[in-house]
């Protein structure tokens, strides 16, 4: 799993990473509102299949939250997604 990759080269570079997950639309939701509160610099969306099967609302909700954004597949840009 690249997250503990990830978060050893985000602390070597004094970056905070929150980790945050969902598994059911409400606690995706929960997220996003998180995200807002934190003010979040920017989202990585990792190849799962639960957030893959809500492509087009994680897309919607990033959109209306401004915050920048990334996926790991081209299928969320396909859905209006930043870039892949």
């Amino acid at each position: 799993m690249y997250v503990n990759g990830a978060t050893q080269a985000a602390s070597a570079l004094g970056i905070l990473i929150h980790l945050l997950k969902a598994s059911n639309e409400s606690e995706l939701d929960e997220a996003f509102a998180s995200l807002v509160k934190l003010r979040a610099a920017g989202i990585i969306v990792p190849n799962e299949p639960f957030l893959d099967s809500q492509r087009e609302r994680i897309v919607g909700l990033a959109a209306r939250s401004l915050i920048p954004r990334l996926y790991n597949l081209r299928e969320y840009v396909t859905a209006g997604g930043l870039a892949s």
